[in-house]
């Protein structure tokens, strides 16, 4: 038995077709304070960021998540312990504070980001970026004795 040509071909547009609604948007190339994984970030509410793609044409973020964690195993099971924005109704993919528990100096967090497409379809989780702080406080540099003028 064999299939009509316009049969393979149906089935063919139908799978393009799914392919691109399933993954339409995703947040891209996260940043801490304009830079990947930074070291020594001296504010304590870092800006986040991200980029967007897709290959749909007038693609737009309608909302996002954040989650952010103190360790990789922590955000990778979902628990956020430091800071879960919840979904934000925003395009804004930039500037956007950390507002969660208060860093300590040389803390590592965790973090990604989700998105929600024109549709109010949510991407797939972006990959995990870091930032660490730096030193916060005045008296977090007592001990810097190796610092003269």
């Amino acid at each position: 038995m064999t299939v009509p040509k316009s049969a393979r071909i149906l089935v063919l547009l139908s799978f393009f077709c799914i392919q691109s609604l399933s993954a339409s948007i995703s947040p891209v190339k996260l940043r801490t304070e304009y830079k990947e994984d930074p070291l020594g970030i001296d504010h304590p509410a870092p800006r986040l960021s991200w980029q967007l793609d897709s290959a749909r044409r007038g693609q737009e973020q309608t909302a996002y998540r954040i989650i952010v964690a103190s360790s990789a195993q922590k955000l990778h099971t979902g628990n956020a312990d430091l800071w879960d924005s919840t979904q934000m109704n925003s395009s804004q993919t930039g500037h956007i504070p950390y507002s969660g528990k208060q860093l300590a100096s040389g803390q590592k967090a965790y973090w990604k980001v989700q998105v929600w497409d024109r549709d109010n379809q949510p991407s797939s989780w972006s990959p995990v970026a870091t930032w660490e702080t730096g030193l916060l406080k005045a008296s977090d540099w007592a001990d810097a004795s190796w610092i003269r003028l």
